[in-house]
């Protein structure tokens, strides 16, 4: 009898071992892994210019300044031209706001550009890795400019901005309601 129960016990344990490994064979595991990558908007400022060293009175000088996107996402562009005199101490320049720049005539193109509260705007969205058209061709110094700028140097800063075409994002990050009127929505 003993024999028996010991027989029965190793019959049962062997089934439920080989039941255990049957479970094991209908079961499975996987992984997955997603990779996003966020946009990026980044812009550059190009120029080209010949520099002149004795500016006179009514002369134009060939100056084109263009934005390029090296970003990956659409964006909306905007610069702003800062003109300023002043004067060079060895390499260094000294601004002098006491000369007023009115003298100063920027030719910029209003085909492709629109000006608005002291911001010049490409009309259209700027592709990722594409180029503005220029929007400065060249600078003109008025011919009534007085003997005060003998000697004199002008400085254009140009500062550009850019955010993404989606989700009107130009409203936050640049505090307006609406584009200017002209510019691609």
């Amino acid at each position: 009898m003993k024999r028996a129960v010991f027989i029965g016990l190793a019959v049962l344990a062997l089934t439920a071992l080989l039941g255990t490994g049957a479970w094991a064979w209908f079961s499975a595991g996987a992984e997955a892994t997603n990779t996003l990558t966020a946009g990026t908007v980044e812009i550059g400022i190009n120029e080209e210019y010949t520099p002149v060293t004795e500016w006179i009175p009514g002369q134009k000088s060939e100056k084109m300044l263009w934005v390029k996107s090296s970003g990956t996402k659409a964006a909306y562009v905007r610069v702003a031209l800062i003109p300023v005199w002043g004067h060079l101490r060895g390499d260094e320049f000294i601004a002098e706001p006491a000369l007023p720049v009115s003298n100063v005539e920027l030719h910029w193109d209003e085909a492709h550009w629109v000006y608005a509260d002291g911001w010049y705007y490409y009309k259209a969205i700027l592709a990722a890795e594409a180029e503005t058209a220029p929007l400065l061709s060249s600078v003109t110094l008025s011919s009534d400019t007085g003997d005060e700028y003998r000697g004199k140097v002008l400085q254009i800063v140009a500062a550009a901005e850019a955010v993404q075409a989606s989700h009107e994002a130009y409203k936050e990050t640049w505090g307006i309601d609406t584009l200017p009127d002209g510019v691609e929505l």
